[in-house]
């Protein structure tokens, strides 16, 4: 067991960073992830452990000029406006950000991330690689419609946000992992017609409540993941 802190970005104060976010999902509802922007002067942290799976995107504005140390590697890197870098849980990290700069953060917790792995793919053991400095378009687009939705309030309720969420998971397993993600076969078609109606039952005689996925999963018995892609299709 590591001696090293354990920072949970839900909760501040914390040694990752010494601001608070200007901007939370804190009101969302979400299930198993969170979003937080801020607006940071120049720091360095301690070394320490991150209890979430963490995306940062850097904002607009001038190129930061960071230091980043995994496990004892060291990067340094100019993050661009729109870059991202993923920092998964568990690993010994410190930064050293030279400037002062604006840069949105995603958390995803563990366990929503394992639950999309035994719903998604066919592989049990998936090491989650750390990575600065990424241009990935789909990653700052997610960021971008996660930040629009905090902004707004969460108009389209809880779900919205956490179908976004798990997304982002599938791309991250896919395009950042040790091993290659072989997804199972698709379903073909939608929901039977009665589990359609069911849904929209249940959707009418809760409209003036913010329904999740898992409650609708509840309603048909199917995972979280399976409802949302019927629901898609």
């Amino acid at each position: 067991m590591s001696d090293l802190p354990r920072v949970d970005l839900t909760k501040h104060p914390h040694p990752a960073l010494c601001e608070y976010p200007i901007l939370s999902s804190d009101r969302s509802g979400w299930r198993g992830v969170f979003f937080n922007h801020y607006h940071h002067p120049a720091y360095e942290s301690p070394e320490f452990q991150y209890t979430q799976h963490i995306i940062g995107i850097t904002g607009n504005g001038h190129p930061i000029h960071s230091e980043h140390r995994f496990d004892g590697r060291v990067q340094t890197h100019y993050c661009q406006p729109g870059e991202g870098l993923f920092i998964p849980a568990d690993i010994s990290y410190s930064s050293n950000w030279r400037q002062a700069g604006e840069f949105s953060l995603i958390g995803f917790f563990p366990k929503f991330f394992e639950q999309i792995i035994n719903e998604s793919v066919q592989i049990k053991q998936i090491e989650l690689i750390p990575q600065i400095g990424l241009s990935d378009a789909f990653i700052r687009q997610i960021g971008i419609a996660f930040k629009a939705d905090v902004e707004a309030d969460h108009p389209a309720g809880r779900m919205f946000g956490e179908s976004l969420a798990t997304g982002l998971v599938i791309h991250l397993l896919t395009h950042y992992s040790a091993w290659q993600i072989k997804p199972p076969p698709e379903s073909v078609g939608g929901l039977p017609q009665y589990q359609l109606q069911k849904v929209k039952d249940y959707i009418r005689a809760h409209l003036n409540q913010n329904i999740s996925l898992s409650e609708i999963a509840g309603v048909l018995t199917l995972s979280g993941l399976k409802t949302r892609r019927f629901l898609i299709q």
